[in-house]
């Protein structure tokens, strides 16, 4: 089984997917190699075609662990790399909505995918209180980019039949797996 979990920045996401990893799930987000791709593509300028790019090549080898292993987990993929250069203002709403077209139709195809929302304010609070442990912080928090990131996850979410949001915004990570659980059934 190959799980998605998405969602915008302090929604809980490797919270919830470190969980998961205990259930036999291979984390592919943790991986070395996958790893390398992710912080170089997080160098680049936000907004940018180059930075969309580089994601795309991550979300490709993410996905090409389905071929190689049974169970795999990964946190974001095409998803959030689409929603993202949207909010970011790379692409209109409806381009945004074309690229995710196209990479559904050619990117390895997740079982699940999990979008954790959680409220604004609460996201926030959460990037706040891990920002006293982290100096560098440096993305896009405004209200603006929120809502924009929200508005394509809610289309795309009525357009992929694999796609389950979760409010994370006032429930313990233990009643987020509990959800996922029942979602998943016995495919564990």
């Amino acid at each position: 089984m190959f799980i998605v979990i998405e969602g915008d920045n302090g929604s809980g996401k490797t919270t919830i997917a470190e969980n998961i990893m205990k259930l036999g799930y291979f984390f592919v987000t943790e991986d070395n190699k996958v790893k390398v791709f992710e912080i170089e593509a997080k160098k680049l300028a936000r907004g940018s075609q180059k930075r969309y790019e580089a994601f795309l090549a991550y979300n490709k080898l993410c996905g090409s662990y389905k071929t190689k292993m049974n169970h795999i987990l990964l946190v974001r993929y095409w998803i959030s790399t689409v929603s993202a250069e949207y909010a970011d203002g790379l692409y209109t709403f409806e381009k945004a909505l074309k690229e995710a077209e196209e990479k559904e139709r050619i990117m390895p195809c997740p079982d699940y995918v999990f979008r954790l929302y959680c409220s604004y304010e609460e996201r926030i609070q959460r990037i706040k209180k891990r920002n006293m442990k982290i100096d560098n912080y440096s993305d896009d928090i405004s209200k603006e980019r929120d809502e924009k990131y929200n508005k394509i996850l809610n289309v795309l979410e009525k357009r992929l039949n694999y796609m389950y949001t979760i409010d994370v915004t006032n429930i313990s990570p233990e009643k987020v797996i509990e959800k996922i659980l029942l979602l998943i059934g016995d495919k564990v």
